[in-house]
């Protein structure tokens, strides 16, 4: 495991934007109070779900159509987040206190993390060839990992990331 570790490819953040709803949401600003269950599993880090999808080949493999390809891929996940936002408008707000001292999410079209990071020296056959065994690596792919969500009310309720 010391050896694995030791060999892990290094990640690097290239770039954090904020994506907001595609249209502005009918409940801007009014609070959405949250229910006993929230309220329990405030208190438990973000939780994280890392997603593999092979990149399809394309005829070109210039360095140059590669970057046009990826950033094509990333504007259309970009647009297609900010088009969800606008049905489940909750998760583009932030965690506040309402008046009396009660946990609520503002939902504010504040807007959620997008996070463009790039991992060093994993080809994606490497990745399936081991099973997916990288366990740490994983950990730094996950920007938010330790923070607890309704500990930080100015923080995103969600972030994404893509890696290249």
């Amino acid at each position: 495991q010391q050896q694995q570790q030791q060999q892990l490819p290094k990640v690097s953040l290239d770039r954090i934007s904020c994506v907001l709803p595609a249209t502005p949401t009918d409940s801007c600003g009014s609070p959405m109070f949250l229910s006993s269950c929230d309220l329990v599993c405030r208190s438990y880090p973000y939780i994280n779900r890392i997603f593999f999808y092979k990149t399809p080949s394309f005829s070109s493999h210039t360095a140059s159509a590669s970057a046009s390809d990826y950033n094509v891929r990333v504007a259309w996940l970009k647009d297609s987040l900010a088009r969800t936002l606008a049905h489940f408008y909750p998760l583009a707000g932030r965690f506040t206190n309402d008046a009396s001292g009660r946990l609520c999410v503002a939902c504010n079209d504040e807007g959620v993390e997008f996070v463009e990071a790039c991992v060093h020296d994993l080809p994606f056959h490497r990745l399936t060839a081991t099973g997916f065994q990288y366990s740490n690596l994983f950990w730094k792919l996950a920007r938010r990992t330790e923070l607890l969500r309704s500990d930080y009310m100015d923080q995103p309720i969600l972030s994404v990331q893509v890696n290249a």
